[in-house]
């Protein structure tokens, strides 16, 4: 009996250690029927816990996992980005949580750009990111999410979730053969006290254009603003010049008006006409 007795309570021990446990699956949404990318992926239905569990004392970068396959993204500042989780169904650790871009010539955390950083207390592991916490660490997957299980688990207590998120700092992403890294520290025992949780997926980054704006056109040289004004056109009738003016007005009677006053005097006078 005492040993029946023993062995329940380890088994409830082993529950309760692992009911907050979760790892990352890889970018973007990846569904029950798909292995994910993270690095180690394989151990899923072999050593599960090397996966999920909180990073060994002895582990320096990545859980020491091998590189795994080479996944292509895009970032974009200001733009959604998502990947996928599984969480232990019974997850309800409070603790924040990160992702980073890290150079493979310098592979160490915190140097790398921090693309989202939930530094508070909520963090990764409850609602709204973990869609399937239910609070119960006996609770099956198979009936909490029997259409979003991590292919190939070995377990009955994990569900996958998306986490969608706006992009910060891609303009800070020196490599383009990168490491992502998903931080996350549970809370649940202290904040003195926290467990850390670390996955590593191997990508190759394309960074986008945040801010939209492309290079500025360049107008050709016969269209933009320092083009010479037109001339004004040729058939314009010019300004009077005084000149002509001063003529016109100094125009004398023509000759052949006043030869035929004199000659119609001279015959008034031939006439015994009295001239006026």
């Amino acid at each position: 009996m005492k040993s029946i007795l023993s062995v329940a309570a380890l088994a409830a021990t082993f529950i309760s250690t692992v009911a907050g446990h979760g790892f990352l699956v890889g970018p973007g949404v990846i569904g029950a029927g798909e292995r994910g990318t993270v690095r180690n992926y394989g151990a899923i239905n072999i050593d599960i816990d090397s996966l999920r569990s909180p990073t060994p004392g002895n582990s320096t970068f990545c859980r020491n996992a091998p590189p795994g396959p080479i996944v292509p993204i895009t970032l974009t500042n200001g733009e959604p980005f998502t990947v996928t989780l599984a969480m232990s169904t019974g997850a309800a650790h409070i603790g924040p949580c990160s992702i980073e871009i890290i150079d493979p010539a310098n592979p160490a955390p915190g140097t790398g750009a921090v693309i989202v950083n939930l530094w508070q207390a909520q963090g990764c592991a409850v609602p709204p990111i973990n869609q399937h916490s239910t609070g119960d660490v006996k609770a099956a997957a198979s009936s909490a999410c029997p259409g979003d299980i991590p292919a190939g688990l070995i377990t009955d207590d994990m569900c996958l979730s998306t986490w969608t998120f706006t992009v910060e700092n891609a303009d800070k992403i020196t490599c383009k053969r990168c490491i992502l890294r998903w931080y996350w520290e549970g809370w649940h025992l202290g904040v003195t006290n926290p467990e850390h949780y670390e996955n590593c997926v191997d990508v190759e980054v394309t960074v986008g254009g945040g801010s939209g704006a492309g290079t500025p056109a360049t107008l050709p040289a016969s269209t933009g603003s320092t083009a010479a004004p037109a001339p004004a056109p040729t058939g314009s009738v010019p300004a009077p010049s005084s000149t002509a003016t001063s003529t016109a007005e100094a125009a004398p009677v023509p000759t052949t008006t006043a030869a035929a006053r004199l000659v119609r005097r001279a015959r008034r006078a031939g006439t015994g006409l009295k001239l006026k």
